[in-house]
C-alpha cells in the first residue's frame, strides 16, 4: 500500500523551474521518439542527439539552481528561528 503523500512536501520552492524542468523531460521525449525512427547515423540523429545533449545540460543547471533556492531557503529559515528564540 502506497504511503500519502504530504501535499506541503511536493509544492516545488520555485515554480517556474519545476515548470521548465517538466517542459525539458517532454522535449527529451519527443527527442528520444524521433531517434526511434531515424538510422543512427543520419544527420538528424546527430542533430537530435546534440538536441538532447543540449536539453540535459540545462536540465541540470535548472536542478542544480533550484537546490541552491532550497539551501538558501532553509538557512534563512533557521536565521528567523534564532532570532525569534
Amino acid at each position: 500500500m502506497m504511503e500519502k503523500s504530504n501535499p506541503r512536501s511536493i509544492v516545488p520552492i520555485c515554480p517556474l523551474t519545476h515548470s521548465l524542468l517538466g517542459k525539458l523531460q517532454v522535449i527529451l521525449g519527443y527527442c528520444d521518439l524521433l531517434v526511434e525512427r531515424h538510422s543512427q547515423d543520419s544527420e538528424s540523429s546527430n542533430h537530435l542527439q546534440l538536441i538532447r545533449q543540449a536539453v540535459q545540460s540545462m536540465g541540470v543547471q535548472l536542478h542544480d539552481y533550484q537546490c541552491e533556492l532550497i539551501v538558501q531557503q532553509r538557512i534563512a529559515a533557521e536565521r528567523k528561528r534564532q532570532v525569534l528564540t
